[in-house]
């Protein structure tokens, strides 16, 4: 039989089967929804962040005025002074650590809508702070509560692939067909060109659905991004018929074989990422969030009850250029708040890199398991590609401690200096700040 005369016959069978032409419609409908559910994830984020970017324009743009003016504070609010950087900073100046979301968001959600992807950022703030605690789970995680195109595709597709050919090999030996399909050609040519019509019509599918998703992402999505994340699903598409061609080779009737396929399934989709998962969690327990509040209620105490010359010896050395202005003696009792917090800052940045190398470790370590968990390797290259994976959080909660490090030093260089904060200066310490 050729290829073509395979494609005709599989698809006709396939088309001709009341059972699977409802499998493959629901399947295929609740990829849809599931790309509709994302693209809504998408909006909402994209609509929110750019909401909060449009606020921050107005309070700065409030402040100048207030500058302009030649005022000291707003009349609203008499007891805030703009003139000094403290107050000035972080109530007209605070900067926004956001995640934008990528159009492919569409097709994997993952732990975007479950995790935080934005945070107003004050001096003290870390990424394990209380109002980002669900950010310190496990970021490995398989979003199951999600019902979006990459939990169908991963999950769900397989399935339908064991329902399309739990009959191919079996129903003819079953039915005593086997013998006169050999003495024809060959068996196994014959199988392999039905596991190829099943590849195609299903590369089908997932074109269309792939051309579906790119437009409910307002085809912001290049071509070659679409391209690569659909590479990596037709792979995983190949990945199970290779593997179901492969157990049809025990030679099972139809009970028999469905049985097998339906085991591997559960080994590759169920058993080894839990197995995986269960490993991890023994050996890393999720208590980043704990550590954190304990830090900064031990850390806090501590350094504020140091002596202050031996604490400000230490941040001169490793800030020497606040050395440089040699201060007098008010200006540095003024400034000695100003060293505690510096210390504490820097404290606090100390321990969240601590804690995201614990992190880095436990992502490392559920990756190493790869190779033998194939499943939750493809479901984490679709969320890579979405953006919406370990990675991209992680530069997320980078990002906050980043803004919050500059945002510090600013203030606290500028209450060193005794600056009293201007028009330009405000404008000079934005483009610092961004």
């Amino acid at each position: 039989m050729k290829l073509n005369q395979a494609i005709r016959w599989e698809w006709k069978s396939i088309l001709s089967s009341p059972f699977l032409k409802s499998i493959i419609l629901v399947f295929f409908l609740a990829s849809v929804y599931g790309l509709y559910k994302g693209k809504q994830v998408y909006s909402h984020q994209k609509e929110i962040l750019e909401r909060l970017h449009d606020e921050s324009e107005t309070q700065i743009a409030e402040a100048l005025e207030l500058y302009q003016a030649g005022k000291v504070s707003p009349d609203d609010r008499p007891w805030l002074n703009i003139r000094t950087p403290y107050y000035a900073y972080l109530i007209y100046l605070q900067p926004l650590a956001g995640l934008s979301p990528s159009p492919l968001m569409v097709f994997s959600v993952g732990q975007a809508e479950s995790f935080p992807f934005f945070k107003k950022v004050s001096v003290f703030s870390s990424p394990y702070d209380h109002d980002l605690a669900p950010e310190i789970s496990n970021p490995e995680r398989i979003s199951l509560g999600s019902l979006d195109f990459g939990l169908m595709w991963i999950y769900l597709l397989p399935l339908v692939l064991i329902a399309c050919a739990m009959r191919i090999g079996s129903f003819e030996r079953e039915v005593q067909l086997h013998k006169l399909i050999g003495t024809l050609g060959s068996e196994k040519r014959w199988k392999i060109q039905r596991f190829a019509a099943l590849a195609i019509f299903f590369f089908v599918l997932l074109s269309l659905l792939l051309v579906i998703g790119w437009m409910m992402g307002e085809m912001q999505a290049s071509i070659s991004e679409l391209a690569v994340l659909g590479f990596w699903a037709l792979l995983y598409l190949v990945f199970w018929l290779v593997l179901l061609s492969f157990l049809s080779e025990l030679k099972l009737y139809q009970t028999g074989q469905a049985l097998i396929f339906f085991l591997a399934w559960i080994l590759f989709a169920l058993i080894i990422p839990g197995a995986v998962q269960l490993a991890v969690a023994l050996q890393f327990p999720n208590t980043l969030s704990l550590e954190m509040i304990d830090a900064k209620r031990t850390g806090r105490t501590e350094i504020y009850e140091q002596e202050f010359e031996p604490t400000k010896k230490e941040i001169l050395q490793k800030h020497p250029e606040l050395d440089r202005s040699l201060p007098d003696s008010l200006r540095t009792e003024r400034a000695l708040e100003g060293i505690y917090r510096m210390a504490y800052r820097e404290y606090l940045s100390d321990v969240t890199h601590k804690l995201d190398s614990v992190q880095l470790e436990k992502v490392s370590r559920s990756r190493a398991w790869f190779p033998v968990n194939p499943v939750s390797f493809f479901h984490h290259r679709l969320s890579h590609l979405a953006g919406t994976d370990y990675d991209a959080y992680q530069q997320f909660k980078d990002q906050i401690t980043q803004k919050a490090e500059q945002l510090h030093y600013q203030i606290f260089f500028q209450e060193w200096e005794g600056t009293v904060v201007d028009e330009k200066i405000f404008l000079e310490t934005k483009k610092a700040l961004e």
